[in-house]
């Protein structure tokens, strides 16, 4: 999943179909962590979360709520600056059901002194409440 194979990974993510997927899932599954640092990653994951099956998305979106360290869960990490461009949180937006969006908004909410200090961390925090209020 290197930086210079970007457009053949997203071909593959857009196009291979559910195996395919299966066999990239297998390949960034515990890595989300080091992924989210760059924006090939960010742009990696905001692909994985648009294509993957609902299971697959379902596997991705779990373990952003794993934290690395004993530090924040890596949702937070996003919603803090990691996603400066929204792009995860976009896909989010458009993939999550109302139950899945909910816990991610309350896991969010329970590192509310850290989300509230950065611009992103209020958007995501807006965009998400918006989202959860739409949908109800």
């Amino acid at each position: 999943l290197d930086d210079s194979m970007e457009k053949i990974v997203t071909l593959l993510i857009e196009t291979g179909g559910v195996k395919v997927c299966g066999v990239l899932l297998n390949c960034v599954s515990g890595q989300l962590h080091s992924l989210i640092k760059s924006i090939y990653g960010l742009k990696l994951l905001s692909n994985i979360i648009r294509n993957f099956s609902t299971l697959q998305l379902h596997i991705v979106v779990e373990e952003l709520f794993f934290s690395p360290d004993n530090d924040v869960p890596l949702i937070v990490k996003l919603a803090t600056g990691q996603d400066r461009t929204g792009v995860v949180l976009d896909s989010l937006l458009d993939r999550l059901d109302t139950e899945t969006m909910t816990r991610v908004l309350d896991t969010i909410k329970d590192h509310l002194g850290e989300v509230v200090k950065t611009v992103s961390g209020k958007y995501w925090i807006k965009s998400l409440s918006q989202s959860v209020n739409c949908q109800q």
